[in-house]
């Protein structure tokens, strides 16, 4: 009864944040964080690591029974366990953004490595997020901030060349 009663919340907070989404629905999807100062931050165990202040995209999965609307209401709560990777940078992070596409295709690898194409991007932490899997890091470092159009256009290509036949259209972004 209580993991069903966390799904309900889950999805009333991405309710309320204007994130429709099919409880069951799973995809992909890309956080945009904003850290406004250079801070050192501890990434459960990988380490301690310094991070530039300017902005981070991470991206993800959410193949699980939640789906995307229980995992991203879960990262844009304030309290939370730490679990992944991604929640220590948004415990001193601003969340502003975040794009999803219901996919049974996991594009999160696809995803991170074609940011890594766009002006500034860098990698500030190699394997967070990417412990499952062969990528360098799921976290990209954009520097002072790439253009939403832009971000959109190099996921739907990334998409795209995963056999996502509609991605720009698939793709959905929502600014907080």
């Amino acid at each position: 009864m209580g993991a069903r009663r966390n799904s309900h919340k889950a999805e009333q907070l991405a309710s309320d944040l204007g994130l429709h989404l099919d409880s069951k629905a799973k995809g992909t999807y890309l956080l945009l964080a904003k850290l406004d100062r250079s801070r050192q931050l501890c990434v459960g165990k990988l380490g301690i690591y310094p991070f530039p202040s300017g902005w981070y995209a991470y991206a993800g999965s959410a193949m699980g029974s939640g789906g995307l609307s229980a995992r991203l209401a879960r990262h844009l709560r304030a309290e939370k366990r730490m679990h992944w990777h991604i929640d220590y940078l948004l415990a001193a992070a601003e969340l502003r953004a975040s794009w999803h596409i219901v996919a049974t295709a996991r594009l999160e690898c696809a995803w991170a490595g074609a940011l890594m194409g766009l002006v500034n991007a860098q990698i500030i932490v190699r394997r967070f997020g990417a412990s499952d899997c062969r990528c360098h890091a799921h976290l990209i470092y954009l520097g002072d901030g790439p253009r939403y159009q832009e971000i959109s256009e190099v996921l739907a290509s990334a998409s795209r060349d995963q056999g996502i036949a509609d991605a720009l259209r698939l793709l959905t972004c929502t600014r907080y």
